[in-house]
């Protein structure tokens, strides 16, 4: 298991799935740290969960930040997965139709969308 902390940014990999759980925030503060977490794996066959259990609050950064993780990595709507998105993250993403590049799944989803 491989791990890389930084205040407000956990990475766990495990099996073919690599983990990023974010902090309270989702902001612009985390975009070099974020991007550390996938830059080297391009050629890599993992599946990617940003988990946001403990994020109360994103800009219009984080969302910047999420569509250049998947142009950079040029996946499929299957390999990165939003999950744990509070009711205002959820709709933020609706919203912005971040549910058609990304599965996104709420904190009371028990399955991926």
């Amino acid at each position: 298991m491989n791990k890389h902390t930084s205040p407000t940014l956990k990475t766990t990999t495990t099996g073919n799935s690599i983990i990023i759980r974010v902090g309270k925030e989702f902001t612009f503060k985390l975009a070099h740290a974020f991007r550390e977490t996938y830059i080297d794996l391009k050629n890599h066959d993992y599946t990617y969960i940003v988990d946001l259990k403990e994020t109360e609050y994103i800009d219009s950064s984080s969302l910047g930040i999420l569509l250049n993780m998947k142009k950079h990595l040029n996946c499929s709507k299957e390999k990165i997965k939003i999950i744990n998105c509070n009711n205002h993250i959820t709709k933020l993403f609706a919203l912005s139709k971040f549910d058609e590049a990304f599965i996104v799944q709420s904190q009371t989803s028990t399955h991926p969308q």
